[in-house]
């Protein structure tokens, strides 16, 4: 069975001792799941709700969940957990698709972003609306789209932007990279000796960090070489997170110890820290892919876009891969996007390894 990790992002009450009749019936899934900073094996169940590991959500429809769990014992624990559900407000259903259909719009006219899913976004409206403690989403609606709300259409659209993020996401892509890629990239450059890349929707900074930490080592020992990455993402929160540098135990699982140990300081709690000479490195910013395209950035010789072509709709999507692609400085370099990702219905030139696809649109 597949284990996902998934985040309650609402409040959760927890009481031992549930019980347990007609479980069998019921959906079971077996994930990781946090519960007060701490990640538990669970299996759990639902009695009206599908659990969808993409959208990572379990809470919703439903108020109450039932799973348990192995302690260091390994005997299960019970455990109930509820949450207050959250209030639509909508006087009627053809009401709630007009005010959904409107948020729509409105965050593809100021991002570019396509958001299809209505269940996604009436999902992203419940945790805006339990966060800030709004009566109901209807409520939450018209602040967003009254232009007179900044600071929660603000908000509001860091909830629709960001991306998830891992260190050293596809780990294929990234060794490939290094040891396909940059070895040639070395023996063209060796003059220069300088690389600069772009991680665009960078989210919290986990990725150019990751790039940091690589290139800090395969650099070593090969002369004075100059490493810059320029980060930027569409959240102001995202970035500012990403430039303090600080993860939590959690966020870091993926990161090798060997790269821990090394460029990591722990900190009070459960917090680890960028040092700073991985941190000298990169340059983050706030940015707006849709708002900005046919601004020419500086010359970089790779752009990281992986795992953002899926919220552009297709002109938006191409467009934004042509304008990108006049930032780079040669045509040597390219464009890596997400693994899954398959342009379509543009021209492009394409260098391909196993796992790792490098990209020039015209």
């Amino acid at each position: 069975m597949e284990i996902i990790e998934k985040t309650f992002t609402q409040p959760l009450k927890i009481s031992y001792g549930a019980k347990r009749e007609n479980l069998k019936n019921l959906k079971k899934e077996m994930i990781w799941i946090r519960v007060r900073s701490k990640l538990l094996r669970a299996w759990v169940y639902t009695t009206n709700l599908a659990i969808d590991g993409k959208k990572g959500n379990i809470v919703n429809e439903t108020n109450e969940i039932e799973f348990g769990f192995q302690d260091k014992s390994k005997k299960i624990k019970w455990l109930k957990c509820s949450t207050d559900k959250i209030k639509d407000g909508f006087n009627s259903e053809s009401e709630e698709k007009k005010l959904i259909h409107k948020i729509r719009k409105k965050i593809k006219r100021n991002s570019g972003i396509n958001v299809n899913s209505d269940e996604m976004i009436k999902s992203k409206l419940h945790n805006i609306t339990a966060k800030l403690k709004i009566k109901d989403t209807k409520t939450l609606i018209e602040k967003i789209t009254s232009g007179s709300h900044p600071e929660i259409e603000k908000i509001a659209y860091d909830y629709f932007t960001t991306n998830d993020t891992l260190f050293y996401r596809d780990r294929k892509v990234f060794d490939e990279f290094l040891q396909k890629e940059l070895k040639k990239f070395l023996e063209d450059n060796e003059e220069k000796k300088e690389i600069k890349i772009w991680s665009a929707a960078c989210s919290d900074g986990r990725e150019p960090y990751t790039l940091a930490m690589l290139l800090k080592e395969f650099f070593y020992n090969k002369g004075n070489w100059k490493i810059k990455i320029y980060a930027t993402d569409y959240s102001e929160e995202m970035i500012q997170k990403a430039q303090a540098g600080v993860y939590s135990a959690d966020e870091i699982n993926d990161l090798p110890k060997y790269f821990r140990d090394k460029y990591l300081k722990k900190l009070k709690g459960n917090n680890f820290a960028i040092e700073k000479k991985i941190k000298n490195f990169v340059h983050f910013e706030t940015y707006n892919l849709k708002s900005h395209v046919g601004e020419k950035l500086f010359s970089f010789d790779y752009i990281f876009l992986r795992n953002v072509l899926g919220y552009f709709d297709g002109k938006g999507r191409n467009n934004l891969l042509l304008e990108l692609s006049k930032s780079l400085s040669n045509s040597r370099g390219g464009i890596i996007l997400g693994a899954s990702e398959d342009p379509q219905n543009i021209e492009y030139r394409c260098r391909s390894y196993c796992h790792l696809n490098i990209y020039h649109f015209h």
